[in-house]
């Protein structure tokens, strides 16, 4: 049975489930093995000619093998030509796929982005009209009693299948693609600028700017304000070295502490290492002690600095990585925003990335692999919008299929099932996840000795001395 994974990406267009993965790679084996087969066969005829047979007096029964040697190569060679045949409409089949899904990706932003403009140049009215309603429900949601907010959530939680359908993930990927496009049109940019500047055009405006004017907007009344953070190495042991996908998605951190850091010794060469970055920990609007909460999940988006990316930066000092140190990020989630941003920041020698449950976030400066796993039920993978870079291998999959969706507010972004999912890659055989593993087994081949730290991060408040 063909593997459920859906794979873009990796510099090619093409577009592959897992299916046409699995018969490609079939094919590609039996074409190997086939020409193997024929070339022996030919290495047999070349060597016991029929001359030679009959010279030597050799029974019929040599002739017919003679003939057998040759029409098995034959029919070799007719079933390799098919095979192949059949393997170049494979990849037409995923590259028609890719174009199809990249023209309806695109016609979708282009009419999101427009409406999202016109709606912008609307505000003013629609703002009058809206804002009393509005302000009444966010009043009554502020003011309400902890059990009654408490019962709302419960709401949410009960009726998780709407917010981990399918179509809602693709509408709120759409919109937040679409916020500096709104943007846009409440300031009255004409037409022709709002086309170049956009996502659309340029590029030079998008999620990052919106989630700047928000942070920007909310630090003014006293929310989403950044501090200072500080890093305690909470315990080091020696562990295994990780042999898949899967197990790096195991050793991203769920507890107390959110970061971990492993040291590769590998005798003759440079200390290399894996940081692992777990999840956001806290989602209120004002900073507490918690440095993984929701000021630094915008505050990294919008900002480019963060308390969460502060935090990884002391705690890879800490460790001893320096700017030469070959290193591996691995995040999930808001941990995987802070591993994009600091693999991509030139500061490190980063050789490898893998997200999970991320934002959709690409490197853009650092040439190191990044496999970005995504469920399609996951709502948090589709709030910064689309992934610009055609070089993040992406491996999705629906993990509900239409069936029951569990309770709980976003339960296609549990941690549990992106370790399933990195299970998954490991078992499959499409080419480019194939390249991407030989690179991350690679990064700790040799290794003698994993070192495993952890790290609690906590924010520093004014008035508040670090222990």
């Amino acid at each position: 049975m063909a593997d459920p994974l859906t794979v873009s990406g990796g510099g090619s267009v093409a577009v592959s489930t897992g299916e046409i993965g699995e018969h490609a790679t079939a094919l590609r084996r039996f074409i190997s093995a086939a020409g193997t087969c024929r070339q022996r066969l030919d290495s047999i005829d070349t060597l016991i000619r029929e001359s030679a047979i009959v010279e030597h007096d050799a029974p019929v029964s040599a002739v017919r093998a003679e003939e057998a040697i040759r029409d098995s190569a034959e029919a070799l060679w007719r079933a390799e030509l098919l095979a192949r045949s059949i393997s170049v409409k494979l990849e037409a089949a995923a590259f028609g796929y890719g174009v199809a899904e990249r023209f309806a990706e695109n016609l979708a932003q282009s009419a999101a982005a427009t409406l999202a403009y016109r709606l912008g140049t609307l505000w003013p009215i629609l703002g009058v009209a809206l804002m009393p309603g509005a302000t009444v429900m966010l009043g009554s949601i502020m003011f309400m009693p902890r059990d009654e907010r408490a019962a709302l959530l419960g709401w949410f939680t009960h009726r998780s299948g709407v917010l981990s359908d399918p179509r809602f993930v693709d509408a709120v990927r759409l919109a937040a693609e679409s916020a500096d496009d709104a943007g846009m049109g409440l300031l009255r940019v004409p037409p022709q600028l709002h086309a170049l500047l956009g996502s659309e055009g340029l590029g030079i405006l998008g999620v990052g700017t919106s989630a700047a004017v928000v942070t920007g907007a909310a630090r003014s009344v006293g929310a989403l304000r950044e501090t200072p953070v500080q890093v305690e190495a909470r315990k080091t042991i020696t562990t295994s070295v990780p042999k898949s996908f899967a197990d790096h998605a195991s050793r991203v951190p769920t507890g107390e502490e959110q970061i971990t850091v492993e040291r590769y010794v590998i005798p003759g060469e440079a200390d290399r290492f894996v940081v692992y970055i777990g999840g956001t920990r806290d989602g209120g609007l004002e900073s507490t002690t918690e440095p993984f909460d929701m000021t630094s999940n915008l505050s990294a988006v919008g900002m480019g600095d963060s308390g969460s990316l502060r935090s990884v930066e002391l705690a890879l000092a800490d460790a001893g990585v320096t700017a030469e140190s070959p290193i591996t990020f691995v995040g999930y989630s808001q941990g995987a925003t802070t591993a994009t941003v600091h693999a991509d920041s030139g500061n490190y020698n980063t050789v490898g990335l893998l997200t999970l449950g991320s934002p959709a976030m690409d490197l853009q400066r650092s040439d190191a692999v990044h496999v970005a796993l995504e469920h399609d039920e996951d709502v948090v993978t589709a709030t910064t919008g689309f992934h610009k870079s055609n070089d993040t291998i992406v491996a999705s999959r629906a993990v509900f299929d239409g069936g029951d969706v569990p309770h709980g507010v976003l339960p296609a972004h549990d941690i549990g099932l992106y370790i399933e999912t990195a299970a998954l890659v490991d078992a499959s055989h499409e080419a480019r996840l194939t390249k991407a593993e030989e690179v991350f087994a690679g990064f700790s081949r040799g290794a003698t000795r994993v070192e495993s730290t952890d790290y609690r991060a906590t924010r520093i408040h004014a008035g508040r001395t670090s222990s």
